[in-house]
């Protein structure tokens, strides 16, 4: 193992620190909610106002701690959640897919891990978030080789034309039928 996971294991410690990294990573990443004026991190939003929740970079241990976000947005009644990029590491495997039970009896190959690292992200981190709605980014991770941009928008082509994005690039150019990973 290299990189974050070496860095994990040599330099904070066994076990335990390793489970404090872990908890730190998850506090880290944990609903950035991010509130439209008039609204209350004290309570429920006013009305009018909005909330959505937004993180990234759920590589490594994304299939742990993204059912946790799930539930947390789902609770806060979030209007949808952001992924801003960085699904997978791609470059190495990532432990949270390497640690599964199946995986622990055979081993997965780089091969069979570039090839199941976008299913399984959608699998484990996607799905819990059931209706909501989700925009995804694509981030320097999407386009680590053999991946690439063209790949990125095939395999998540149902969100990046969901109706309202696609709505909205129509609304902004009735020509606009491109689909592409750009949306504002």
């Amino acid at each position: 193992m290299v990189g974050d996971s070496w860095y994990v294991r040599e330099k904070l410690g066994g076990t335990m620190n390793r489970q404090r990294a872990l908890l730190g990573t998850i506090l880290a990443f944990t609903l950035m909610l991010v509130m439209t004026p008039g609204s209350s991190a004290q309570g429920p939003p006013q009305e009018g106002a909005w909330q959505f929740a937004v993180s990234g970079d759920s590589r490594d241990c994304g299939d742990v701690v993204m059912p946790g976000i799930a539930a947390q947005v789902l609770e806060k009644h979030a209007a949808f959640y952001w992924h801003l990029g960085d699904f997978r590491r791609i470059y190495d495997f990532d432990e949270d897919m390497q640690h599964q039970a199946e995986h622990r009896a055979r081993p997965l190959t780089i091969i069979d891990y570039e090839n199941a690292a976008w299913d399984d992200f959608l699998q484990n981190q996607i799905a819990p978030f059931g209706a909501l709605p989700i925009f995804l980014g694509i981030s320097n991770h999407e386009t680590i080789p053999p991946k690439t941009r063209a790949e990125f928008i095939m395999q998540f082509a149902d969100w990046l034309d969901a109706p309202l994005l696609r709505a909205q690039r129509l609304s902004d150019d009735p020509r606009d039928h491109r689909l592409r990973a750009y949306y504002h």
